[in-house]
């Protein structure tokens, strides 16, 4: 009879489960010898671990799932940072170069604007008085002096209204609070004069020449004088509103009779005589 053929020595079962993965051969390796001890792993062969240190750090080269799923969704984010430079400056050079292409009109900016400065108000200088202009009469009014009717001006509406006439060269004097002794009352000088299209209103404090207000209304001459007033006084006025025409004296009946009698009164378009108005009622 044949003799059996020896048996190998019998290997023991190995648990891989329970040995680290740090531990484990890469997959592959051929192991001539066992070592004697089967419950520890075999150990690396040394002229392999610089293959697996070396696939290790090929791996580790490697981008991962992650990486390669963010660089499909925002390659300027997975690119490095002088690749994301270059393919911000070649986008921007591409939506350019598209923008020299297209035919399309463009709007054109709208110019900046310019900061408004404020107008400068026109002087309102006076013309000479009328070579024609009448003789001083000084009729008294009260305490006031009608010193000058003046000339009538018929041909532009601005020099009378429904109610009044502006004679230019018209002089009246009346009594009011003075600018220089706020205590006392002195006499003003209220004078129309001629400016194109427009009468000018001019009030002058007879106490202080240098105080004069010159405006394009009876009542904003006035008013000005009440402005001027109320930065002097301890108790001002609550307004400076203020009847300029009855300052110039145009309201007063008598001065009234006079305008109305001068040369050209009769060719005033829209000015109603005292005579012509309806009397009140007194039913």
């Amino acid at each position: 009879m044949e003799k059996e053929e020896e048996a190998g020595p019998v290997l023991p079962k190995i648990d891989i489960s329970r040995i680290p993965p740090e531990r484990l051969p890469p997959r592959g390796t051929v192991f001539d010898d066992l070592p004697a001890d089967a419950s520890t792993p075999p150990s690396i062969p040394q002229e392999e671990a610089p293959v697996a240190v070396s696939a290790t750090v090929a791996d580790a080269k490697k981008p991962s799932l992650e990486d390669r799923l963010a660089a499909v969704a925002d390659p300027e984010k997975a690119a490095p940072a002088k690749g994301r430079k270059r393919a911000t400056r070649e986008r921007k050079s591409k939506i350019v170069s598209d923008d020299d292409d297209d035919d399309t009109p463009k709007k054109k900016k709208a110019p900046a604007k310019k900061k408004s400065t404020p107008r400068k108000k026109a002087e309102l200088v006076p013309a000479a008085l009328p070579d024609d202009l009448p003789a001083d009469i000084n009729f008294s009014v009260g305490d006031s002096v009608l010193v000058n009717t003046g000339i009538i001006v018929h041909d532009r509406l601005k020099y009378h209204t429904v109610n009044h006439m502006f004679p230019v060269g018209y002089k009246y004097r009346c009594k009011f609070t003075c600018v220089k002794h706020p205590k006392e009352k002195h006499m003003y000088t209220s004078e129309i004069f001629e400016c194109g299209d427009l009468p000018l209103f001019r009030v002058t404090c007879e106490c202080d020449p240098s105080q004069s207000w010159t405006t394009t209304s009876a009542s904003s001459s006035w008013s000005q004088v009440l402005k001027t007033l109320n930065a002097l006084i301890a108790n001002p006025r609550q307004t400076c509103s203020i009847q300029g025409t009855r300052y110039f004296g145009l309201t007063e009946p008598d001065v009234r009779k006079k305008l109305e009698a001068l040369p050209g009164a009769n060719k005033l378009a829209n000015y109603v005589r005292d005579a012509d108005r309806e009397a009140p009622d007194e039913s």
